[in-house]
């Protein structure tokens, strides 16, 4: 394996056009300059590339990309290391990653940031490699990172037939823990319970709710739901309560000289989560992103009142 940092390579490249919005129709191969690896990130030879939600509705013009990322279609890659960025220790010319890239997936190369490369699992070709990197990163932020499942747990997972829900509910499994979940049939319940979940319910068919009671799923500290298009008005009201509620415990335990224990979420820790989520996704900020503006805007005019009401002394803060 070479120890340089780039190889000979071609000046230009074949990649996935879309010089219109629409169905698959409108997408066109063109050709155009090879990308260079900034700092910090690799320049990927690729060889498979997995094909996602957001690339369809980039495609049919629903979901413009962040300003940042690579205006070519493509989140997820598998190929080989060809050229590496300025400070990139992690990886060697000639190895073989899969990857979550900030756009520009459908090309022949495509540079992604090291930090969200990983090698190929044993046994896996690039065609394999290429359809993980989207929803086990996904799955492991939410489940693993930010909600802390651990082994005896139990978690409810909503769409357990879809990418994220079989992910979800392997992963879980792998790690220990009692996995319920929904799904819309009963084709999909059974499949899920193929992959490890103990109890599958049909939410057209029952109520999730109750099906989870009945067989003593009670202590449900974890809940993962998908966030799409006609979900974002509900999130948002919760959102705001939720996050107005964290600013009043706040300012009433300040006000009596209580501390704050450590299960109770203060503003901060949701502003964290929610930076800690972006840095995580940053080419997945849209509907996030719509969600967490406007419940910043509601809960700073509301949670400005609280706090100048109920503790003078946290104005300002």
């Amino acid at each position: 394996m070479s120890n340089s940092t780039t190889q000979s390579l071609p000046a230009t490249m074949r990649y996935v056009d879309l010089p219109a919005h629409g169905g698959p129709e409108v997408m066109v191969l063109a050709t155009g300059p090879i990308p260079q690896p900034r700092r910090g990130e690799i320049l990927v030879r690729v060889e498979a590339a997995g094909v996602n939600r957001p690339d369809v509705a980039q495609r049919q013009g629903a979901y413009p990309p962040p300003k940042d990322a690579s205006p070519v279609l493509g989140l997820e890659i598998a190929g080989e290391v060809v050229e590496l960025g300025e400070s990139v220790t992690d990886f060697e010319i000639g190895d073989h990653v899969c990857a979550l890239a900030n756009g520009g997936g459908y090309a022949e190369y495509c540079t992604v940031p090291a930090t969200q490369a990983l090698p190929f699992p044993k046994g896996y070709d690039a065609v394999k490699a290429a359809a993980l990197p989207e929803t086990f990163f996904t799955v492991w932020a939410n489940l693993f990172q930010m909600a802390g499942l651990t082994e005896g747990e139990t978690v409810l997972i909503h769409g357990g037939s879809s990418g994220i829900g079989t992910t979800a509910i392997q992963l879980a499994k792998a790690f220990g823990a009692t996995v319920y979940t929904t799904a819309g049939s009963a084709e999909k319940c059974a499949a899920c319970m193929d992959l490890g979940a103990a109890r599958a319910i049909n939410y057209k068919a029952e109520d999730f709710v109750e099906g989870a009671r009945a067989v003593g799923a009670r202590d449900l500290r974890i809940v993962l739901r998908h966030i799409l298009p006609n979900t974002i008005a509900p999130l948002i009201v919760q959102g705001t309560f939720i996050a107005a509620s964290a600013i009043l415990v706040e300012a009433i335990l300040s006000f009596l000289g209580i501390g704050i224990p450590p299960e109770i979420p203060t503003w901060g820790n949701i502003m964290a989560e929610g930076r800690n989520l972006f840095r995580v996704f940053p080419h997945n900020i849209l509907y996030p992103g719509i969600f967490l503006g406007l419940t910043v805007l509601a809960v700073n005019m509301l949670g400005d009142g609280l706090r100048d009401t109920l503790d003078p002394k946290m104005a300002g803060r």
